[in-house]
């Protein structure tokens, strides 16, 4: 049988006389990344909305984003999704958007988020074919279906990149 946990592997080994191996292993390298990536993530408690008319994938998406420390608002359409964004008080930091959803679609509600708040950074998300989805426009996207690694990497890509531009304005 083997285990492992945060930093230890843990492999246990009985012979056919019933004489049991036990070998206990300390990972340090792997235990100590992982503990200091937990300790800092400067995305940790930011808020993003998600907007999918898919119930489950709205669902798999929050529940994603909230195992990694993130306030997730969800919204089923396009008209939701500027409803809470008229009514939310805090910051979004980020607006994850479908392309393709009944009503208000993904670009038009992002027209329509420009003009309530223009500083919210979009990643649209989409069975799309990416390469379809960068000539209309879309640069920030992720094609579905994703992992969550892979969403959260994007995720941080469009995040630290809107940071890096805020400081640039700063700066001017």
């Amino acid at each position: 049988m083997v285990r492992y946990s945060l930093n230890r592997l843990r492999c246990e080994i009985a012979n056919l006389n019933g004489i049991q191996q036990i070998y206990d292993y300390r990972v340090p390298e792997i235990a100590d990344r992982i503990t200091a990536q937990r300790r800092y993530n400067p995305l940790k408690t930011k808020t993003i909305l998600v907007v999918d008319d898919e119930p489950v994938v709205r669902k798999l998406i929050q529940y994603c984003l909230k195992r990694r420390g993130f306030v997730v608002l969800e919204a089923a359409s396009g008209a939701a999704a500027l409803e809470i964004c008229q009514t939310h008080r805090g910051e979004i930091a980020l607006a994850l958007i479908d392309v393709i959803m009944p009503g208000i679609h993904g670009p038009q509600l992002v027209r329509c988020l420009n003009k309530l708040n223009p500083e919210i950074p979009v990643l649209y998300m989409s069975g799309f074919p990416h390469i379809e989805a960068v000539n209309r426009g879309m640069a920030d996207f992720i094609s579905k279906p994703f992992t969550s690694d892979n969403l959260l990497a994007r995720i941080r890509e469009v995040m630290i990149t809107k940071d890096e531009l805020q400081r640039c304005k700063a700066a001017q």
